[in-house]
C-alpha cells in the first residue's frame, strides 16, 4: 500500500482572539478541531474540511470556499493572521509502489491569492507506529 490521504487541516496562528474568525468559518462550513486556545499571546485555532473521505484536491477546495466566503471583516482578520496554513496528511503504507496526489496549478493559485502557505505531513502506518512529524507551523 503506498500513501493514503487522511485529511486536510486549516492551521491558523494569531496575536488576536480567532474565536469569531473561528465561529465563521464554522458557520462556512469547517469543523473546529478542539478548541481556540491561546498560550504566550498567540491564539491557535485548527479546523478540517466536513466532507467525509475527500481526497486531497475536494478537501483544499472546502477550505478555501469557507475562506472565500468570510465578510470583509472576517476577511480582515484572515489577512491579519500570523499563520495561515494549509496542512495535507498522509499515511504512508509498507508497500514499495508510489503513490501520486495531485495539486492542480488552480487550486496552487487560489492557496497563494488566499495568503495561505501549504504543508504536507506524512504519517507511518500504525503497524509501524504512528511517528510524531514536524508541526508544520514552525513549533
Amino acid at each position: 500500500m503506498g500513501a493514503i490521504f487522511l485529511n486536510a487541516d486549516l492551521m491558523l496562528k494569531a496575536r488576536f482572539d480567532l474565536r469569531t474568525l473561528a465561529s465563521a468559518l464554522t458557520s462556512n462550513g469547517l469543523y473546529l478541531l478542539g478548541d481556540v486556545t491561546v498560550k504566550g499571546g498567540v491564539w491557535r485555532a485548527t479546523f478540517e474540511s466536513n466532507l467525509v473521505r475527500p481526497t486531497s484536491e475536494r478537501a483544499i477546495a472546502s477550505i478555501l470556499a469557507a475562506v472565500e466566503s468570510l465578510d470583509d471583516n472576517q476577511h480582515q482578520a484572515w489577512q491579519g493572521c500570523l499563520t495561515r496554513c494549509l496542512d495535507l496528511g498522509y499515511q504512508c503504507g509498507n508497500g514499495s509502489f508510489e503513490s501520486t496526489s495531485l495539486i492542480d496549478n488552480q487550486t496552487i493559485a487560489k492557496i497563494a491569492s488566499a495568503g495561505a502557505t501549504l504543508a504536507v505531513t506524512i504519517y507511518r502506518s500504525p503497524e509501524r507506529g504512528l511517528t510524531n512529524s514536524a508541526d508544520p507551523q514552525g513549533d
